[in-house]
């Protein structure tokens, strides 16, 4: 009978394939024109440092990720997380373009389930991206992951629309 091997130690063998399959993926988007020459450069610049640890034998999988891709999609993810807190910090008008390009659908999503108008929550969320630049200085990642912190501003924007358009009615 074959000896089974065991999930994370299969993960590892794949690595490097995920790796190299995420790079082809990245080409091809390149290609379509879904990705800009810069940033293509920078997702090959980021991948091939991965294979590298991986081809090193220093690429670990922490049990709080579920395979191989979790983990290879949450250094990336984590990389472009600090550009974009970099940017914030020093006023760089580029991290609003970055957050809009890569959170705006998921904070879309968020706002929709709380307003239903589409164009009311365009305009929040409009207005939690202007939020979001005025309090970019307040960010701190010690206390909330990127994400976590953009979800709350617009949540509370979206319920102080809310409450603003129900004081309007009940005004009239």
């Amino acid at each position: 009978m074959a000896a089974l091997i065991a999930t994370d130690e299969l993960d590892l063998i794949l690595a490097k394939y995920d790796v190299i399959g995420n790079l082809a993926h990245a080409k091809m988007l390149h290609k379509i024109g879904l990705l800009t020459t810069d940033e293509i450069k920078l997702l090959e610049i980021e991948l091939n440092a991965i294979l590298k640890t991986i081809e090193a034998g220093t690429f670990t999988i922490e049990d709080s990720f579920e395979d191989v891709h979790s983990k290879v999609e949450y250094l990336l993810t984590e990389k472009l997380e600090k550009e974009i807190v970099s940017l914030l910090e020093n006023g760089d008008k580029k991290a609003i373009a970055i957050l809009y390009e890569n959170y705006s659908d998921a904070l879309y999503g968020v706002i929709k389930k709380i307003i239903r108008d589409d164009d009311t929550a365009q305009d929040v969320l409009q207005e939690s991206f202007v939020k979001i630049w005025r309090y970019s200085k307040k960010y701190d990642s010690s206390k909330a992951k990127l994400f976590t912190w953009l979800y709350r501003i617009a949540y509370n924007t979206a319920i102080d629309k809310v409450r603003s358009l129900k004081n309007k009615d009940d005004n009239f």
